[in-house]
């Protein structure tokens, strides 16, 4: 039977090794934690617009012409009759 002999690494190449991989898992965090607050700045957006009232403007008719939600303008769309079919 054959002996192989290993050479391991030196207490400072395992050093290294646990910096590198120390500054990897650092790195990684600090973009999860950066995407979590643009996510986070996201959601707030969408919740504002969902808090915001929403107000109907109307023509000299007194018939809806849009309906302003937000920083949102929804025009009314009407048929051929007048009546109004949908927002666009």
């Amino acid at each position: 039977m054959t002996r192989r002999t290993v050479e391991l690494p030196t207490r400072s190449e395992l050093e290294n090794v646990v910096a590198r991989v120390e500054a990897i898992v650092a790195e990684q965090h600090q973009n999860i934690i950066t995407q979590m607050a643009e996510v986070s700045a996201k959601l707030d957006g969408i919740a504002a617009h969902i808090e915001a009232p929403a107000e109907i403007v109307r023509d000299r008719q007194g018939k809806v012409a849009t309906i302003n939600k937000g920083q949102l303008v929804m025009q009314v769309a009407r048929g051929p009759d007048g009546r109004a079919i949908g927002l666009q």
